[in-house]
């Protein structure tokens, strides 16, 4: 994503560190939730919502908060145009 121009290097970074947290610790900072939904909400890249979606996926020990905030943020992508958008959306949900 980041060598195609997608996102800049320091959110690529960020993402990438995002993903392995979630993959070992299923958990996430409430600054870091909001961040990655700020980029799921912002980027116009179904790449970067896929990954968004697949990390929050993963999260485990989400407060009920914290729940309601990513599932509000992804359920528009239900309805996109984008099937990559549609998919991750419905696999997310199902996670949460």
């Amino acid at each position: 994503m980041q060598k195609r121009g997608i996102v800049s290097q320091n959110d690529y970074t960020r993402l990438r560190a995002l993903a392995a947290q979630s993959d070992s610790a299923h958990a996430i900072s409430d600054a870091d939730l909001e961040w990655s939904l700020h980029l799921l909400n912002t980027s116009r890249s179904a790449l970067v919502h896929a990954r968004v979606m697949t990390i929050a996926e993963r999260l485990k020990n989400l407060t009920a908060s914290q729940r309601a905030t990513v599932r509000a943020a992804i359920v528009p992508f239900l309805h996109s145009p984008i099937q990559l958008d549609r998919l991750a959306a419905q696999r997310a949900l199902r996670a949460l």
